[in-house]
């Protein structure tokens, strides 16, 4: 059976990490990136880390503000010693996703990289319990056909979180989705803008966000144009 080594940032994301874990528990090991997690996210994970649960890792970034330099670094190297056959590099709010099951479609596989097919899910907020699956509308969204799901022994390279760089040709083109789940209700959309905007440099031109009325009409926009993905 072929072995799967997941990588994940994270910060303050608890109110998402069960529906995650509970996703990609299929996977052999799990490495949690983390940025100084102040909520409950790392006794979510230490609770989850049994002896019947994927080996689980957590390293910290030693980071206090959003630093994509940094991050970009770790996502290009902190995989580098893999010994597995597949690394999986989702964020914490995405799901890498086959009709046929993702660790059934990957056991068959012969590919090295997987140039995923992006959606952006669109629903409320899923109930304690359930999955996060249980969403199944979205629309397309060309920035999230990213290729984090790949073959560590490939030469490949991450400028930054969406695009690679690789010499390798063998490549799977749609077969897998990326369900990006981030939004959920304007609840959760509004807590997601202001964590954001709190970790970035005040300086930065990026802090000037959606305010709640632009917030209403993009989910509402979504929910409109939204058809089924899975």
């Amino acid at each position: 059976m072929k072995k799967l080594d997941l990588y994940t940032f994270i910060y303050n994301d608890e109110a998402l990490l069960p529906f995650f874990l509970n996703y990609y528990s299929f996977v052999d090991r799990m490495t949690f990136i983390d940025s100084g997690s102040s909520d409950k996210s790392m006794d979510i994970i230490k609770t989850f880390a049994t002896p019947t649960a994927p080996t689980v890792r957590i390293c910290q970034t030693g980071l206090t503000w959003w630093d994509h330099e940094v991050l970009h670094e770790y996502r290009n190297n902190i995989w580098q010693d893999s010994k597995y056959d597949y690394v999986l590099f989702p964020d914490c709010d995405e799901v890498f996703y086959h009709s046929l099951g993702l660790r059934d479609f990957l056991e068959e596989s012969e590919s090295d990289v997987f140039a995923m097919e992006g959606y952006e899910m669109v629903g409320e907020f899923p109930l304690p319990g359930t999955k996060i699956t249980s969403i199944r509308k979205g629309v397309p969204f060309y920035p999230y056909n990213k290729s984090t799901l790949f073959n560590p022994k490939c030469d490949i390279y991450f400028p930054n979180a969406h695009l690679r760089y690789t010499k390798t040709t063998n490549i799977s083109l749609g077969q897998v989705k990326l369900l990006h789940y981030r939004n959920l209700g304007f609840e959760y959309m509004k807590f997601r803008i202001q964590r954001e905007r709190d970790r970035l440099p005040k300086d930065c031109k990026y802090r000037s966000f959606h305010s709640d009325k632009e917030l209403r009409e993009r989910f509402k926009n979504l929910s409109d144009n939204a058809r089924d993905v899975i």
